[in-house]
This record gives C-alpha cells, structure tokens and sequence, in this order.
C-alpha cells in the first residue's frame, strides 16, 4: 500500500492511514474468528501509534517496548488476528511426498512458464520502462525459483540458470539511477493499485516533486512501499552474484542497499523486514559490517519488537500469513549473517524463528493451506528446515503445502497463467540435501568464503 511520511507532521497521517488502514479490517485469530475490530479500539490506538512511529525512528527501545505493550493491551483479542479472513483449505495429507513427481511437476510448470514470464512479456510490451511491466517481485520470485533449480540443474545444461540471468539482466536494467528497484505506473497498477498509484503522483505533485522515472515510481516519499521489491530483487542479485560471478549483480545489489539504507523506518513491519533481507545478505557477499550494522538496526527497533511471545506480530496486518512468512524468511537471513558473524545476537534471533515457524506450522495443520498461490508459508519453512532444524513440525507443515499442489492445485495455477510457487523449488533443494550434500549458496548455515562464492559448475 503507498502512503504518506514526509514531514513531522505527515509521520501522523502516515502512522494512522496505514497501520489503522491495516486494523480496521475483518479480523480472525488463527482458531477462532473476532470480527470486526470495534471503533472504539480503533480510535483509542490512534495516539499511541503516533508515538510508536517516532519511537522506532529514533530507536528509542524503552518507548517502543512500552508503547508495544499499550498496543496489544488495547487490541485485546484481536491482538494477533489477521485483518482478512484467510482462505484456508484444510489439506490432511502430511505425509512426505514423492519426490519424482514433485520434479515432474516443477519441469512441466517451467515449460507453461516460459509463455508467461514476467520479464518475457515486459521485454517485449515496454522494453524496460513501466509502461506495461509487470511489478519486479514477479519476475524476482520466478527468477528465485530458475536460480535454486539451477544448484541441482534440473533442466540440464545450466538451462534453470540461463533463464534466471535472462531475467536479472532485465531487472538490473530497470534499476532507477537512484538506486532504487521502482514500481511500475502502467499494466500492472489497475483497479485499486492504480487508484494508489495516482493518489501518489498527484501528492507529489502537490509538493513539487517528481516521483517518476521512465514510467517507475523511485520516491515513495518515505513511506516504505518501495521496500518490498527493492529488497527482494536486491537479495535475489546477490544470490544470482553468488552462483553467476557477474559483478554488475552485486553493484546493482549495493545501489538498492544504499537507497534502502538512507529510508525511514515504516510503521509497518514488514517493509522494514524487505530491507534487513537485504542487508544481512549484502554483509555475507561483502563482509561489509556496515551492512550488518544497518540489518541489526532495521530488525532490532522496526521487526522484531512487533513480534508477541507466540510467535505471531501483534497488528493484524501482519499476522496475516503471507507478511508472517516474508518476516520469517527474512529473519532467517538475519539470522545466517549473524552467525557469519559469530554475533551472540544470533542465540536470540533463532528463538524468535522457531516460535515464529512453529506458529505457521500450526496454523497450517490445524486450519489448512491458505495464500497457496503464493505459498510463502512453504517457502519460509523449507528455508528454516535447511539453515535451523529438521523439526518434525515444519515438516508436516511442508508436507500439506506440497501435497496440495500436487493434488491438482499446480494445474489450476497453470490455467490461470500463475506459475507455482518457487518454494517448490526450494522444496526439491531441500530433499536433495537431505541426502547428499549441495552448495546452499543462498541459505547454507556455512557460507562459503568470498574467493569460493563463485566457483560454480
């Protein structure tokens, strides 16, 4: 969602548009639903949110933690319940699925995929210009997916690889010259995604300023809507870096750090989560520990501190499964940075991932699959599997997620013209490490050092 926070004065308007945006929506705890939050909940948060906002921007922790504690006491039972009624589909089969049909299935997928590639399409409607583009964080989860094929080679001959620097090489050459990995104006930004969009404009406008460069939106105006796709095309450079050796990948990530870095903390929690991805990443490629410096800040006064002792974030945006997921995988890369490090934060942040996937592992087995278009949920749990713990419970969460795709859910996709989540991908890695050993390069605990990075096959 793009909002305001310019000013003083508009760190208001931006705390109450968009996190009471993100409350006043229907609720449902992850067993039981609430309904509507009550005004009068809403309207007795409104003060204490405007002090939380200045209070992660100046990393104030006394205040922040207080304020944290108002919050949840004011929200009650709804602290913790997501803002819309997931779409759950209680899925039963936990059962481990058969691993050849799951390759089967990811190799047809990726020959529908090659007719509806995001970066294909933008190529060949509005060359790199926002005109008609697809926003970046589709073709960066498609790429994601080609990338951790490309470790296994499933296609042969590097070809999983070959496609995925296809589509960072068109990434790259949309990058603003701020830095900054925009939002496009044109194809992708219809019916309430273009009413956004043209209230931004026309707010900057307002100002005097120019928020636009070849059709991408490059100034949120501090709000942080950019940080979702600078962070994850950024992350994705550095592991397209690792396994390409291409340096231009690595610069691009640099620039979209150094935006990312001079940007506000957002009131909401995962934006900020996009930015620390990043960061913590670009430590690992560069050993760099003002990136590490810049990660710890983000998740210390603007992630973590959102997150209650269940393992859930507190406000109902964000409990919602997908932010749940993005934070988690995001935490996960913290989390390998700071053991890169041999930071003793490292202990802390570990405990935080458990509770966190332990609480999707959960939701997941007990109410059913939900976001399986996306199913971030799986990715962030094969993720946590491979750099945390082999928990029987993440398993069986796993197991749900990949067994319903299987199921006929993959086809559906398909018709659509959706491609299937790249967790399935990281899914295939995941099975082929469990019996023998693989590089890992973008979630081993043990990160190769910088001259091994690049040695490729």
């Amino acid at each position: 969602m793009i909002s305001y926070y310019l000013t003083t004065r508009n760190i208001v308007l931006v705390t109450i548009i968009t996190i009471m945006a993100y409350l006043l929506i229907f609720s449902i705890e992850v067993f039981q639903p609430k309904g509507k939050i009550p005004t009068s909940v809403t309207e007795e948060l409104k003060p204490i949110l405007i002090q939380f906002s200045k209070a992660i921007n100046t990393k104030n922790t006394t205040v922040i933690f207080k304020l944290k504690s108002e919050m949840i006491n004011t929200l009650g039972e709804y602290a913790g319940v997501p803002e819309v009624d997931p779409d759950y589909v209680l899925y039963g089969n936990i059962n481990e699925p058969d691993i050849n049909k799951v390759i089967a299935v990811w190799r047809e997928a990726n020959k529908a995929n090659e007719i509806t590639r995001p970066w294909v399409y933008a190529e060949k409607n509005s060359g790199y210009a926002g005109t008609k583009a697809p926003r970046l964080r589709k073709s960066l989860r498609q790429a994601l997916g080609e990338l951790r094929s490309a470790e296994l080679d499933l296609l042969g001959e590097n070809g999983h690889l070959k496609v995925a620097t296809r589509a960072f090489d068109y990434m790259i050459k949309t990058q603003s010259p701020n830095g900054v990995f925009g939002f496009p104006v044109g194809n992708d930004s219809k019916g309430n995604v273009g009413k956004i969009v043209k209230r931004k404009i026309r707010e900057a406008n307002q100002l005097g300023k120019n928020i636009l460069w070849n059709d991408w939106i490059i100034d949120d105006l501090g709000s942080g809507d950019l940080k979702f796709d600078n962070g994850v095309v950024g992350a994705g450079l550095i592991y397209a870096y690792w396994m390409t050796n291409n340096q231009d990948y690595l610069k691009s990530a640099q620039a979209s750090a150094e935006w990312a870095m001079k940007q506000p903390y957002s009131p909401n929690f995962n934006y900020n989560s996009f930015s620390g991805y990043l960061l913590a990443r670009l430590y690992r490629a560069t050993d760099n520990k003002d990136y590490l410096k810049a990660a710890e800040d983000i998740f210390d006064y603007a992630v973590l501190p959102g997150q209650m002792e269940n393992g859930r974030w507190f406000d109902p945006h964000n409990a919602r499964i997908q932010y749940h997921s993005v934070m988690m995988r995001a935490l996960i890369e913290y989390y390998l940075a700071l053991k890169y490090a041999d930071s003793d934060k490292a202990i802390g942040v570990k405990s935080a991932i458990i509770k966190g996937l332990d609480n999707l592992a959960e939701e997941i087995i007990n109410l059913g699959v939900s976001n399986a278009h996306e199913m971030l949920s799986l990715d962030a749990l094969v993720l946590g599997l491979l750099a945390i713990d082999d928990k029987p419970l993440w398993q069986k969460a796993v197991n749900a997620n990949v067994n319903y795709l299987l199921d006929g859910y993959w086809k559906k996709l398909l018709k659509h013209n959706r491609p299937i989540p790249n967790g399935v991908a990281t899914y295939i890695l995941y099975r082929h490490h469990k019996v023998i050993e693989v590089k890992g390069y973008e979630y081993n605990l043990q990160l190769p050092k910088k001259s091994q990075k690049n040695d490729v096959n």
